[in-house]
């Protein structure tokens, strides 16, 4: 065994050979560095039931997060609203408390 330290000089993939003599061969060994990526999974949308004019309906889901610690902060639009607004997920972590609300019916 012989150990290889790396150590990057930026933050940024990586792809390089670190090539081997012996006396009898040569040889090369590829050498990659990849940067974490996030990877959350989220329900693609939420049924809310139908609920009253000027009435609040809640919805609760989950956050799984499959990766590395991730700050989030949502972003919605009027009429709806999402408790905690941001947040940390911790690295590998399960959050099932969030909740998104809607605060006005409408008239169908």
């Amino acid at each position: 065994k012989i150990p290889i330290t790396f150590k990057p000089l930026e933050k940024e993939l990586y792809s390089d050979q670190v090539e081997f003599s012996t006396r009898t061969d040569k040889f090369t060994v590829n050498v990659q560095a990849v940067l974490p990526t996030y990877s959350i999974d989220l329900p693609h949308s939420l049924e809310f039931e139908t609920c009253g004019i000027q009435t609040t309906a809640c919805k609760t889901f989950t956050l799984v997060n499959r990766s590395i610690e991730t700050y989030f902060k949502w972003n919605v639009a009027a009429p709806f609203s999402i408790e905690p607004a941001l947040g940390l997920l911790p690295e590998k972590a399960l959050r099932c408390h969030d909740q998104i609300y809607s605060q006005r019916g409408s008239c169908l």
